[in-house]
């Protein structure tokens, strides 16, 4: 195992760094990166490349009740995230929406929120705040306008504002619904409260999220009333076909003598129009569920474009 690992380690540094980027562009890159760079010192070097970190995959990474340990300005989500890498910064715009949540409920708390102007400089706040958003404050404060750094592989500054604003032009239907409640909390604590903008930003947000919520209930229900139609299609025609050799076996008479009596009146015109075309088309119509969730979804992008909009005014 040592003989090994000695003999990766002893590649030339360029060889070695394909093989590194070879390795975290794969799923899991993440996780792989990391427990590379704790057991070998080596690998450390090679990973702070900036090509590297830019080529490290977050797939299956979640901040999702546990932002906090993705605050940390030194972490590799925020490295990679610095260097250019999308969906490092992706999800740093969410760790950023969460940590606001965080700092609003704190700023409320120590008594400072007003109506009108007030604009969160959450350095004055540090003294009075628990550790934990103390660290949330710190973490936010490396991204204000006149805090923001730049990575010595990069010119690129990384601004809060920004990153959320590339949140709201990638997010899925279900990624702004989960993000709704944060979204509305961010607006809260970086723009004037009482203003138009502020207002107006938020009554955006919130209408893009309904649409999101309204897309994510026709998807699982579509999935759901497919199955049901599919099934009472298959039971059709099972009583279709029965009641067709019956008419054959009774030389065209229905049994008991009326149609009425075999099947209820909404399946009348079913077993009347029995021949194959008709049954292929009622089939192939159960297809045909998701452009209904296609006309919410438009709506969705429509909201989002609006909240895109009035945010780049807003915090311009």
């Amino acid at each position: 195992m040592k003989a090994m690992r000695r003999m990766v380690t002893d590649l030339h540094f360029d060889l070695l760094k394909y093989v590194m980027i070879l390795m975290v562009k794969a799923a899991g890159g993440a996780s792989n990166l990391a427990r590379a760079i704790s057991v070998c010192s080596v690998f450390s070097k090679v990973a702070d490349d900036a090509d590297v970190l830019k080529a490290v995959c977050f797939q299956g990474v979640s901040v999702y009740n546990c932002g906090g340990l993705f605050q940390q300005t030194n972490g590799l989500l925020h490295r990679c995230a610095q260097v250019g890498n999308a969906a490092a910064q992706y999800l740093l715009a969410k760790v950023i929406l969460m940590s606001s949540s965080q700092l609003l409920a704190t700023v409320m708390k120590v008594g400072h929120t007003s109506s009108g102007s007030r604009r969160v400089i959450l350095t004055e706040f540090l003294h009075k705040m628990p550790r934990d958003d103390a660290q949330a404050a710190n973490f936010m404060a490396h991204f204000a306008p006149d805090q923001a750094c730049s990575t010595k592989h990069s010119s690129q500054t990384l601004l809060h504002s920004e990153l959320v604003r590339n949140f709201l032009c990638q997010c899925s239907a279900h990624e702004a619904t989960l993000m709704h409640l944060h979204l509305n909390d961010y607006v809260d604590c970086f723009s004037e409260r009482g203003s138009r903008g502020n207002f107006v930003l938020h009554y955006l947000i919130n209408k893009m999220c309904h649409y999101g919520h309204r897309v994510r209930a026709l998807e699982d229900e579509t999935l759901e009333d497919k199955r049901e139609m599919k099934e009472v299609f298959m039971e059709n025609m099972e009583r279709l076909t029965a009641w067709k050799k019956s008419r054959q076996s009774n030389q065209g008479v229905v049994p008991g003598g009326n149609l009425e009596d075999y099947v209820q009146p909404p399946e009348e015109e079913w077993y009347l129009r029995s021949n194959r075309v008709f049954a292929h088309q009622t089939y192939v119509s159960i297809e045909e569920f998701p452009f209904e969730s296609l006309d919410v979804l438009s709506e969705f992008e429509d909201s989002r474009i609006s909240a895109l909009a009035c945010f780049c005014h807003v915090f311009s």
